[in-house]
C-alpha cells in the first residue's frame, strides 16, 4: 500500500521535475496510478479508473518529447574493425 501511493507520488513528482510530458498529462498518469488502490474490482469504478490509466498510459507512451529537448545521440559502432 505504501509502495503504490508513494510510488505513485516519487513518479508524479520526478515527471512534473523532468518536464517529459505536459503537466496534465503527468498528473494524469500519476492520480490513475494513486487511484486504481482504492478503486474496486466489483464496480464500476474500478472500470473506470483502468480505463482511464490505459488512456493516461498510451497519451504518454505517444507524446512527442517536449521542445526545446533533444534526443540522445546515438553512438556510431564500427563493425568493420
Amino acid at each position: 500500500m505504501v509502495g503504490l501511493i508513494g510510488g505513485s507520488i516519487v513518479l508524479t513528482i520526478g515527471l512534473l521535475i523532468a518536464r517529459a510530458q505536459p503537466w496534465w498529462l503527468t498528473v494524469l498518469v500519476g492520480a490513475s496510478i494513486f487511484a486504481i488502490f482504492f478503486a474496486s474490482t466489483g464496480n464500476p469504478s474500478g472500470l473506470i479508473t483502468a480505463l482511464v490509466m490505459a488512456v493516461a498510459f498510451v497519451l504518454a507512451a505517444r507524446q512527442p518529447s517536449a521542445p526545446g529537448q533533444q534526443p540522445a545521440p546515438v553512438p556510431a559502432v564500427n563493425l568493420a574493425r
